[in-house]
């Protein structure tokens, strides 16, 4: 037993020393993670969040954070995400049904239960729990309740901000207003595949809770319920101050779906979007230079929140 605890302890260690990025996360959730909690859902589910404050004075705003998509525990990201943000933040990520706060897609696929439960409405519902239940619990005490939703989590969030009176900002990163089912059009094209979208979507629909079949690692039921929605349902009846940032080279969502965004509030002549484009970056405003794009997007961000 001691010999396994020596060699686990060792490649523990490896691990750490490795140049691969991941594993600097990993590390990092391992031996400086956030703060983890339990919550009940509304229906008894029980479920993981996570918690972070930035700054070293008493919090004034407060996000929730809403992750992209892919079978890894927020645990291992949020630190490093938010590490340039500076001001006093209390931090809250919700973590996905059925993943443990261990769980990495590098070591094991999505389970059943997960693949079950990966969808928008179940997204939509528990989030929005989750936020109400933290807020009741502690008061409105900040000045600022942020929604910050990432990539797949950006129509999640926007979503949201039309049911919960309490948000106060809405700030998406990597997500726009075209339907998935088009952006997915634009990326394909640009990326040379040949891939029959139109028989794809009609077999989607044909079998809109299979969960065996899938398509990009992802089970029919996820992409029934996100291909066919259209993001400006939601943003059209968003009236608090929204702000949008994507890359001009984003892979995940074509940078055509931010400027869509952008195009329409002009064109009905609503104010209450700021829309942000970062030449040369990508989905994570990272330029091929390496130049980080969030730190640059966080000190705008505490300007756009004064």
């Amino acid at each position: 037993m001691f010999r396994k605890l020596i060699l686990a302890g060792f490649t523990m260690l490896l691990m750490c020393c490795s140049s691969v990025k991941y594993m600097g996360y990993i590390c990092d959730a391992t031996f400086s993670p956030p703060k983890k909690n339990t919550i009940v859902m509304e229906d008894g589910y029980t479920t993981t969040y996570f918690s972070i404050n930035k700054g070293k004075g008493k919090p004034d705003k407060v996000i929730f954070f809403i992750s992209g998509s892919g079978y890894n525990s927020i645990k291992y990201y949020l630190k490093h995400y938010f590490s340039t943000l500076k001001g006093n933040y209390k931090i809250y990520a919700l973590q996905k049904r059925y993943i443990s706060s261990w769980t990495t897609e590098i070591f094991r696929k999505p389970s059943k239960q997960f693949n079950e439960h990966n969808y928008f409405d179940v997204w939509v519902t528990d989030q929005n729990y989750f936020i109400n239940k933290i807020l009741n619990g502690e008061g409105s005490n900040y000045e600022k309740m942020i929604l910050f939703g990432v990539s797949e989590g950006g129509t999640t969030a926007a979503k949201i901000a039309t049911i919960n009176n309490k948000i106060s900002n809405l700030v998406i990163v990597g997500s726009g207003g075209i339907k998935f089912e088009e952006e997915l059009r634009i990326l394909i094209k640009n990326s040379g595949m040949a891939v029959d979208l139109d028989a794809l979507y009609i077999d989607i629909k044909e079998s809109p809770s299979n969960i065996e079949r899938t398509f990009y690692g992802h089970p029919y039921k996820y992409w029934n319920s996100v291909l066919f929605l259209d993001p400006m349902e939601f943003y059209n009846k968003i009236t608090v101050p929204i702000l949008v940032a994507q890359g001009e080279y984003d892979t995940s969502t074509p940078i055509e779906s931010g400027r869509f965004l952008r195009d329409e509030f002009n064109k009905l002549g609503k104010t209450n979007l700021t829309f942000m484009e970062y030449k040369g970056a990508d989905h994570i405003l990272k330029n091929e230079n390496g130049n980080e794009g969030l730190k640059d997007f966080y000190e705008k961000m505490n300007e756009w929140l004064k």
